[in-house]
């Protein structure tokens, strides 16, 4: 069992962590450097739109719910952005073959097209940030945040599992 002076550490950390971790996600930081690569990019998606491409693109054709799911929104949310990339022909959707009431959105050509000249200028401005660093450092940063994105989303399933297992 971690003594007092390891659980002050941890939460020292915690507490650092979440600090840097709140930079990164709250104000306009992140829509600046968004709107950065975007436009660098020459390409016309929001955040949101990134999203349910870069998602069909990786996961391939994807129902409503499974698309709403994996992008942690809800069905009439991703409803309402699929139909704005439908009218930029950038998705397309079709009946699922078994069940012509289940419709399937797939990304098109141009749609993974623009996804994926978006992430090669995020991975390139990414490489000039870490472009100071060490091999090791980008090393074991890359592979720290990897671990930390597993974990948080390995305590979510936790919860989840358990607020199904008490019925809430």
């Amino acid at each position: 069992m971690p003594g007092v002076s390891e659980l002050d550490d941890v939460q020292h950390s915690a507490a650092e962590i979440g600090q840097a971790f709140a930079a990164l996600t709250r104000g306009p930081r992140v829509q600046r450097a968004f709107e950065s690569v975007r436009a660098r990019a020459g390409v016309d998606l929001d955040r949101p739109a990134f999203l349910v491409l870069d998602t069909l693109d990786v996961q391939g054709p994807l129902r409503v719910s499974e698309l709403a799911e994996t992008c942690g929104v809800d069905i009439s949310t991703v409803s309402r952005l699929v139909a704005r990339l439908q009218r930029s022909g950038l998705v397309s959707a079709s009946q699922f073959k078994g069940d012509r009431r289940v419709v399937v959105l797939t990304a098109t050509a141009a749609g993974i097209e623009q996804s994926r000249r978006l992430k090669h200028v995020r991975c390139d401005s990414l490489a000039s940030f870490l472009g100071t660093w060490t091999p090791d450092e980008r090393e074991m940063f890359s592979r720290l945040l990897s671990r930390f994105v597993t974990s948080l989303g390995d305590s979510a399933d936790d919860r989840q599992s358990a607020s199904v297992r008490l019925g809430e």
